[in-house]
């Protein structure tokens, strides 16, 4: 656990757990603590915490598959596989050729660049005040003049040269006898899968070239609407920031990582796309926006606007002067001046807006577009997020073309039924795969027509006779469950912690006891439960164990910050009457739950007219019940227990 949290956060010693700045938010003091013997890890600043696979989760932005499969990697354990075809296996032996490929042609880059060929490149990064550190981490390289430079290299580490060609290295002849290299005289920009993995090139001419970049084709281990440039040399440095800044060139990402803005990342030749922002989210929630400030770039941002409402993202638009991309803005004016730029960006909805509200001249066709288009892109906002709107834009509803404010909301409103509707219906009308000799459903809309107007929603937009979760949610939206958990209680959150503290003296009590039955909450019951456990196997708990399926993180938290760290234990001779208090209130906590019970089961019975000789058990059973509080509640105040 020390040596994966170790690539990312410099550890102290600190008692029974090491100590550092959590990597998941940006601090001064160190609140960021690991427990080697536990294997959890949790930060008293922002509450993240977990085990070594949620650390790689949220760390690098994994899967959970991806996670066990890297922690197994650099354990040097194999993990068992399924049985693959041959043709799997053909296809993933292919795949490896490719990565092969793509790293001997950073190598040999990278090496091209400090020799003597790389003379106009050096130039190129020096002009452009490149480090040295950032030219090592991001891989920077040259592209020789030469034809067949890298062809060269390739052959002589054993690389087919179909694989090559794929990996987008190099290109065949057009007479058919042999092929060249893809890039030449150009200064490399290796890109990397969040992984380190490289699977392209994009190449800046060194010369006169009519093309200013090129990049590398997709292929089986690269694609363009996917991948983006930087992200993995940012990922630390996005999540203590909380944000991500979206540049549009190499040089760009360069410039703000040298002025210290280490959170910015680049698409890869192609417009921002949503599978690009998704990968994002893993990490932040919070985008700001770099474009260029013509009408394209203009344009680029307003489409971006959507997609990131979409993903559940709220995008903000820095303003930099005209003509002045953000790596030429940080050479002219420093890092400190960015810095402002970054931290004065309005959100990108209200440069949208700006833009977009007819002015009072406008007749009724204009208002109407502007309308539809303003609507809809507030309906893909959570309530929380919208509401301001209609406070803060007074003059919305008379712009567009409204007579009243709530009208606007109304708007809104049927926007955001209407996108789900459509959503269900394309779903139902999905193709189905249907078990043999079954009945195909009946198309409804098609039957009787188009679905029921607003008279058949309420006044959010849900349906009347289905209630809200007939539909998805919006984007954003947060309902209460009708099945949500109570909290867990304090007795039950201290008992935990007794137990992770002291298991090997107490869980010869807690069993002979029945603890697990006086728990209410599941999570509470799981958690102990694997804790006795480790006590019958004679073994400390760790934290992958404990918190494995837990949902609730009013458990979650608790217990990794009890995991990571002995600073929250109890002082050896507090042990013992906590013990006992916190025994007392969970059993009490328990009897009250059962009196409740008791009552309710009474008053029912009273209800269908039972008869006493039917209700008199129920009444006896709550009165021992009682008895049972009382004796309790005596015990906490130190008295002696009440025998009626």
């Amino acid at each position: 656990m020390i040596d994966i949290v170790r690539r990312h956060v410099t550890l102290k010693k600190a008692g029974g757990s090491y100590k550092g700045l959590c990597p998941f938010h940006d601090e001064k003091s160190p609140s960021f603590h690991v427990n080697e013997a536990r294997k959890s890890f949790h930060c008293f600043g922002c509450g993240a915490g977990g085990d070594a696979i949620e650390f790689i989760m949220k760390i690098e932005g994994r899967g959970f598959v991806e996670a066990v499969q890297e922690l197994a990697s650099s354990a040097g354990i194999l993990l068992p596989e399924k049985e693959l075809s041959p043709a799997e296996r053909k296809e993933l032996n292919w795949r490896d050729q490719l990565y092969k490929a793509s790293e001997i042609a950073a190598s040999y880059f990278s090496g091209q660049l400090r020799g003597g060929g790389g003379e106009r490149g050096r130039e190129e990064i020096e002009k452009r005040g490149v480090p040295p550190e950032l030219q090592e981490s991001f891989r920077l390289g040259v592209a020789p003049d030469a034809w067949d430079g890298l062809l060269g290299a390739l052959r002589a580490a054993g690389v087919p040269p179909k694989a090559a060609e794929e990996a987008g290295l190099i290109v065949p002849r057009s007479s058919g006898d042999g092929w060249y290299d893809r890039f030449r005289n150009r200064l490399i920009f290796p890109i990397r899968a969040p992984g380190g993995k490289v699977v392209a090139f994009g190449g800046r001419t060194l010369g006169d070239d009519d093309a200013k970049y090129i990049n590398s084709p997709e292929s089986p281990i690269y694609r363009k609407s996917e991948t983006l440039y930087g992200l993995h040399a940012a990922r630390t440095a996005i999540h203590r920031a909380d944000r991500v800044l979206v540049v549009e060139g190499y040089f760009d990402v360069l410039g703000l990582a040298k002025a210290g803005l280490k959170y910015a990342v680049a698409p890869c030749g192609t417009a921002l796309t949503k599978q690009q922002l998704q990968a994002l989210k893993r990490h932040t929630e919070r985008i700001v926006l770099f474009f260029d400030g013509d009408s394209a770039g203009q344009r680029a941002a307003f489409k971006s606007l959507r997609l990131c409402l979409e993903t559940g993202l709220w995008p903000l638009c820095p303003h930099l002067p005209e003509g002045m991309d953000p790596d030429d803005y940080v050479r002219e004016h420093g890092a400190e001046a960015m810095q402002g730029i970054v931290e004065q960006a309005r959100p990108l909805l209200d440069v949208f807006l700006d833009h977009r509200l007819p002015d009072g001249a406008a007749d009724a066709r204009t208002r109407k577009e502007a309308l539809d288009d303003i609507c809809e892109l507030l309906s893909l906002m959570s309530d929380g997020l919208v509401e301001p709107y209609y406070r803060q834009y007074n003059e919305l509803p008379l712009r567009l073309g409204l007579d009243r404010g709530d009208r606007l909301k109304e708007h809104v409103l049927r926007f955001r039924r209407d996108r789900h509707v459509r959503a269900e219906r394309d779903r139902a009308r999905a193709p189905r795969v249907e078990a043999p000799g079954a009945v195909a459903p009946v198309a409804l809309d098609d039957e009787f027509g188009p679905p029921p107007d607003e008279a058949y929603f309420d006044e959010e937009g849900w349906p009347l006779d289905e209630g809200p979760d007939s539909l998805p949610a919006p984007p954003g939206t947060i309902r209460p469950s009708a099945t949500a958990t109570p909290p867990p209680t304090p007795a039950e959150l201290q008992l935990i912690k007794l137990m992770i503290q002291d298991i090997a003296n107490l869980g010869p009590e807690l069993d002979a006891l029945g603890v697990l039955s006086w728990l209410q909450h599941p999570d509470v019951e799981a958690a102990a439960g694997r804790l006795l456990r480790c006590w019958r196997e004679s073994r400390t708990p760790v934290g992958m164990e404990l918190l494995e399926g837990l949902l609730d993180p009013r458990v979650i938290s608790p217990i990794s910050a009890d995991l990571a760290t002995e600073e929250r234990w109890l002082a050896d001779e507090q042990l013992e009457e906590a013990t006992r208090e916190t025994l007392v209130r969970l059993h009490l906590d328990w009897l009250e739950s059962r009196i409740r019970r008791a009552s309710l089961e009474i008053d029912s019975a009273s209800r269908r007219g039972n008869d006493f000789g039917q209700i008199r058990p129920l009444l006896e059973a709550k009165r021992d019940l009682e008895r049972q509080r009382a004796e309790a509640v005596a015990l906490l105040r130190g008295g002696t227990p009440n025998a009626g």
